[in-house]
Formats: structure tokens, C-alpha cells, sequence
């Protein structure tokens, strides 16, 4: 029997132009929008928000992130990726694990009628933290880009009034006594902010790094996604410590929108420069 050398299969989704992944979505973000701007008021005479627009706000949550999390894993399957397979592993990854903890707040809140202050999701959106910290460091060292002294002064300013603001609102938000009582809480509570930090220092790192050079479109929107996610964050802590009995579907809660919608522009972006940049190679 002959052998043949199988050719890795590409994934479903090899063939989508940029245009089609970016008009996508970006009317998947301007409909989430305008559904937070329109249906997010309480129902009349209630401080309850309809069921439906909940389960509606986490629909276009959940769509975002597996699509990012399928663009990002188109990535990792292409050889011709420049900025490295393992980047967007890491990637697709977070932004899965963060889709599956989103499944679970939802099935507690939607299903169970409950607010448990840990839940496995909390634990899920950890993983995504260190799986997009881990990839934003990667895309940095991988390219050898070293930043001078005044961008890394840049960062060093960022990251510490992130953490001023992210740590103030986060702790001012964990005043119920059954939080500071229990001890996991306490923890969770702290692990928040602290990842909230990381990913906006690693988000201003990547942004100087990536400054001008010919991949800074997709990379400016990897960082963008990140800053999203650190304002959803902060705004959801400011919210609910500051508006008596918060409920779900608060116009901040767009931003986790945001940031899934960003990541995907950005890994089509990185597909097809890496693509065109080989074929460009060949041609010479």
C-alpha cells in the first residue's frame, strides 16, 4: 500500500473574508447596544428587568464569545500565522472558558434563581485572566519587542492607577458581611481586581509594543477587547455597590460585549495579514 500524507484539514471557517467577519461584529455589537439602550429599564413598578431581556443580554454575550473563541482557534490551526500558534491558543482558550462560566451565572440566575457569592464560574473567568495574560505575553516576547524607558513609564502609570481604581471600587463593592466572613469569598474578591490589573498592564504593554509596526490594527483591538473587559468589570463592581439591589442587564454590562466582538476583529485582522504577508513573501 502507498502512503499518502494527509494534508491538515482546514477549519470551516478558512474561507470567510475580512470584510464579512468585521460587518458581522460590528452589527452584532451595535444590535446588543441598542437592545441594552432600549429594554434595560425595570419593568413598571418593579426594580426587576424583564426575563426575557436578561436571557436576550446574555445571548449576545454568549454568540460573541464563541465566535471569538472559533477565530482565535482559526489562528491556531493556520501555519502561516506570524504572531504564533500558542498566542491565539491561548486566546481562543480564554475566551472559551469564559463563555462556559458564563453558562453557568446564567443557569444559576436564569434556572436556579440564585446569586451565590463563588460560584464555578467565578473560577472559569480566572482561567480566562491567565489564558489571556499568558497569550498577550507570548505575542510580546515572541517578537522580541522591547519597549523604551518612557513606554515602560507609560505602563507603570496604567498599571497603577488601574489598580487604584480597579482595588478601590472592588473593595468598596465587598461590604456585605457574608463576604467578608467567608474566607473563599474574601479570596475571589480579591482575585478580581488583581486580574482586572494584569490584564491592562498586559494590554498597554502590548499596544506600545505593537505601536505602528505592520500587525498594530489587530493588535490595537486584542488591547482594546482587554480594556473592555476591565471597564465592564469595574462599572459591574461600581454598580452593584452603589444602586440598591442591582440587578442583571445594566447598560456597563455592554462592555462584555465589547470585549469578545474586539477579539474577533482582531484575529481575522491577524489571519488575513499573516496570510497576505506570506503570499507576498512567495511572490518575491
Amino acid at each position: 500500500m502507498s502512503r499518502t500524507k494527509l494534508k491538515p484539514r482546514e477549519p470551516a471557517t478558512a474561507n470567510l473574508p475580512l470584510p464579512l467577519v468585521v460587518a458581522i461584529c460590528a452589527g452584532w455589537f451595535v444590535l446588543a447596544l441598542m437592545f441594552f439602550l432600549l429594554f434595560s429599564t425595570p419593568l413598571p413598578g418593579s426594580d426587576q428587568r424583564a426575563l426575557w431581556y436578561v436571557v436576550g443580554t446574555y445571548v449576545f454575550e454568549l454568540l460573541g464569545f464563541l465566535a471569538a473563541s472559533l477565530l482565535c482557534f482559526r489562528n491556531y490551526q493556520s501555519p502561516q500565522i506570524i504572531s504564533g500558534r500558542n498566542v491565539w491558543l491561548c486566546f481562543a482558550l480564554g475566551t472559551l472558558f469564559y463563555f462556559v462560566g458564563d453558562l453557568i451565572f446564567g443557569w444559576y440566575e436564569l434556572v436556579l434563581n440564585k446569586e451565590p457569592i463563588v460560584s464555578p464560574g467565578d473560577f472559569c473567568y480566572f482561567a480566562t485572566y491567565g489564558l489571556l495574560g499568558t497569550g498577550m505575553g507570548l505575542a510580546v516576547t515572541s517578537r522580541r519587542l522591547n519597549l523604551d524607558l518612557v513606554q515602560w513609564v507609560v505602563v507603570g502609570i496604567v498599571g497603577l492607577v488601574g489598580a487604584v481604581v480597579s482595588l478601590g471600587v472592588t473593595y468598596y463593592a465587598a461590604a456585605e458581611p457574608e463576604a467578608q466572613s467567608d474566607l473563599l469569598a474574601q479570596i475571589v474578591t480579591a482575585a478580581y481586581p488583581l486580574g482586572d490589573t494584569l490584564l491592562l498592564i498586559m494590554a498597554t504593554t502590548l499596544l506600545l509594543a505593537f505601536w505602528g509596526g505592520r500587525f498594530a490594527e489587530a493588535w490595537r483591538l486584542i488591547a482594546g477587547g482587554a480594556l473592555a473587559l476591565y471597564v465592564g468589570d469595574v462599572g459591574f463592581a461600581y454598580a452593584s455597590s452603589v444602586l440598591e439591589n442591582y440587578q442583571s442587564g445594566g447598560l456597563i454590562e455592554v462592555f462584555w460585549v465589547l470585549f469578545p466582538v474586539l477579539f474577533a476583529i482582531g484575529a481575522a485582522v491577524e489571519y488575513d495579514v499573516s496570510g497576505r504577508s506570506r503570499r507576498s513573501g512567495r511572490k518575491r
